[in-house]
């Protein structure tokens, strides 16, 4: 498999995360470790782009529903497009 990349960009309080790759148990933790970095409790909406992901496992799941639960009060809007492959 290949390795995932992250990237991030913040605009009128938007936070948008794509990810390229595969997410598993492995590359799940990278993810996470960037969305405590990037500090979503201080964007209006987030975005988080899995749709050029080519892989995901339950694992990876996990991740965006932490990111969630953990902003759900702070953050209005979670968008999360995804690829027809998953």
């Amino acid at each position: 498999m290949t390795a995932s990349s992250v990237e991030v960009a913040v605009a009128s309080r938007r936070l948008t995360v794509r990810v390229h790759g595969t997410l598993d148990h492995e590359t799940a933790p990278f993810l996470r470790n960037r969305l405590l970095d990037e500090s979503p409790e201080s964007q209006r909406n987030v975005v988080l782009d899995l749709s050029t992901v080519s892989f995901c496992d339950s694992a990876a799941l996990n991740v965006p529903v932490w990111a969630w639960q953990r902003t759900e009060k702070t953050v209005p809007r979670w968008f999360w497009p995804v690829s027809r492959r998953l």
